[in-house]
């Protein structure tokens, strides 16, 4: 299969791209490196079932060249930064919600039908439940939330009329190898430099 991996040189998804390889699929990472780091990656740059393309999701004809033959995407890219988007108050909605239908409209254009799609737990806000359930309500509390709602939204609006696949994760804060940002990595980043 051909996979497209947005954000793949990220936390998550150099992960993902790792273990798609390892099964012996053809990936194609898309990645502008606005926070994902090449070291990630490079691992894999001299395998034939690996390509790279340096790139930016809001760059729609690039987008929409760079997933003809894709099997499924998974969506990983985003603006993961929810303190910052209270001193950018645009950058949420254009690096989440604009490139996620940007994404879509791409898919559709090229026939791509199966996508994984990397949401959070911010889309309920705070939630009074917990575990919170799936069918919790969305009530986001910050601009990452909102829009991470609304890109739930459109997927599976594209989903229920074009007849797609999908699979949504709202990851809850975790941490991990190539965890590069975030309070737990400034907390561990602090205690390092103060033996």
């Amino acid at each position: 299969m051909n996979y497209f991996v947005t954000g793949g040189a990220g936390f998550i998804g150099s992960h993902i791209v790792d273990e798609l390889i390892r099964r012996k699929q053809n990936v194609v990472v898309f990645d502008n490196f606005s926070t994902g780091k090449e070291l990630f990656i490079k691992h894999h740059y001299k395998n034939s079932n690996f390509k790279l393309i340096r790139g930016d999701l809001l760059d729609k004809d690039l987008l929409t060249h760079s997933l003809k033959n894709i099997d499924f995407v998974f969506h990983f890219a985003a603006h993961a930064d929810v303190r910052g988007g209270y001193q950018n108050h645009q950058i949420d909605h254009k690096q989440n919600l604009e490139t996620t239908c940007l994404i879509l409209e791409a898919m559709y254009k090229n026939k791509v039908k199966k996508i994984a799609f990397a949401s959070t737990s911010s889309v309920y806000g705070d939630a009074k439940v917990h575990p919170t359930p799936e069918n919790y309500p969305f009530m986001p509390t910050s601009l990452y939330g909102a829009t991470k709602a609304a890109c739930e939204s459109y997927i599976t609006a594209y989903a229920d009329y074009y007849n797609w696949q999908v699979y949504i994760f709202r990851f809850v804060s975790f941490i991990g190898e190539r965890y590069t940002h975030g309070i737990i990595y400034d907390l561990l980043k602090q205690i390092k430099s103060k033996p």
